[in-house]
């Protein structure tokens, strides 16, 4: 006859599963809201770059770092600067602004390059195609004549940009995203509605799944 042995298997560490809070009870409890100028309510999954990690659950999640730069709030995405307007924990959003944008210089334009599909899954955070819209920036060689298109520094066209959309002479200087509120690609808009849009920003959606974590 064959004899089993059963080994009663005790494991060395413990197992512990985080996830993201969506009640204020639960965000309060990761510790007491950082600030920085506007910015009043940072708290997880959001942290400044200073401040100190919580010896509790949290202490082993996933935080998003932000940094606190002359009073204002700064998030760092593919090496471009982009500066905090809002962030909005109830449907989990970011709002940010190129730091090259500034709303009382209206020849300003931005300073990095950014599109949707620089991001995936993996990130932090991104865009979300019912709230976000991109718009490109062109140089030319000569004028162009376009409904589509808005006389500007060069030209800007908002929506998704294929190569049929570049007349000859033309290249991309950088993409950027705004407002889908706020810019319509199916309307005519002037460059003024444009820099306005550019400074009121984007929103990025803040990844979850990137919150449901194990900690040893």
């Amino acid at each position: 006859m064959r004899i089993l042995r059963y080994l009663k298997v005790t494991p060395r560490k413990r197992l512990m599963f985080c996830k993201y809070g969506h009640t204020d009870v639960e965000r309060k409890s990761h510790g007491i809201p950082s600030a920085c100028g506007n910015i009043h309510n940072i708290t997880y999954p959001f942290r400044l770059d200073n401040d100190p990690k919580p010896n509790n659950c949290a202490g082993r999640r996933w935080y998003l770092d932000l940094s606190c730069d002359n009073n204002l709030t700064v998030l760092h995405l593919y090496s471009g600067k982009f500066y905090v307007q809002a962030i909005n924990y109830d449907n989990r959003t970011i709002r940010v602004v190129d730091a090259g944008i500034r709303s009382d210089n209206f020849s300003s334009i931005p300073h990095y390059s950014l599109a949707p599909y620089n991001f995936s899954s993996f990130d932090s955070c991104f865009p979300s195609p019912s709230t976000t819209t991109p718009v490109t920036f062109f140089k030319c060689t000569k004028a162009v004549n376009s409904s589509s298109m808005t006389s500007t520094y060069d030209y800007v066209k908002g929506g998704n940009i294929t190569t049929s959309d570049l007349e000859d002479g033309c290249r991309i200087e950088w993409t950027t995203m705004v407002s889908t509120s706020l810019y319509r690609k199916d309307r005519n808009v002037s460059y003024q509605h444009i820099h306005n849009a550019l400074v009121y920003g984007f929103e990025l959606q803040i990844n979850v799944r990137r919150f449901v974590i194990t900690g040893l």
